[in-house]
């Protein structure tokens, strides 16, 4: 897989963190720097970044997608874990979409994505970023590491 394909945008997506006062590009490789701010926000170890947006790659209207995040908030609610509101966002700006990083084994975060019907993840492995294939893992093969070569 060159340039991230077959995963597109997902490869070309910043991730900002609580209040956005972290924004880790994806297509470049984590500082040591946003390192230890990510564990001063709690995530110190691996966790899997998730959101409840449009299921399948799908596209809904944001009246859909915030019904599904407040179901999806819900649900992780009574999770024992540390959970922190992460926005992916398109290096243009022009999609977002919400989710959560859960602090959970990868397992775990790959069935909680499968039951929100989504794609794939991003999995902090403690060192840089992956795309886990959630749904498609036949037609996109294994996870990517980013940046991707």
């Amino acid at each position: 897989m060159t340039s991230g394909a077959p995963w597109g945008a997902y490869t070309r997506t910043i991730l900002r963190f609580g209040d956005g006062a972290l924004a880790i590009d994806l297509r470049e490789p984590v500082s040591e720097a946003a390192r230890h701010r990510l564990a001063g926000l709690g995530l110190a170890g691996p966790f899997a970044v998730i959101t409840a947006a449009n299921p399948r790659g799908t596209i809904l209207d944001p009246a859909e997608n915030a019904a599904r995040d407040a179901a999806f908030t819900a649900e992780i609610a009574g999770q024992q874990c540390h959970r922190l509101r992460v926005t992916g966002v398109a290096v243009d700006e022009s999609h977002a979409e919400i989710g959560w990083a859960l602090a959970v084994p990868r397992e775990v975060a790959v069935a909680v994505a499968r039951r929100w019907e989504q794609l794939a993840v991003y999995w902090w492995d403690g060192a840089r970023f992956w795309i886990v294939p959630v749904r498609i893992r036949a037609a996109h093969g294994p996870p990517l590491r980013l940046p991707g070569a």
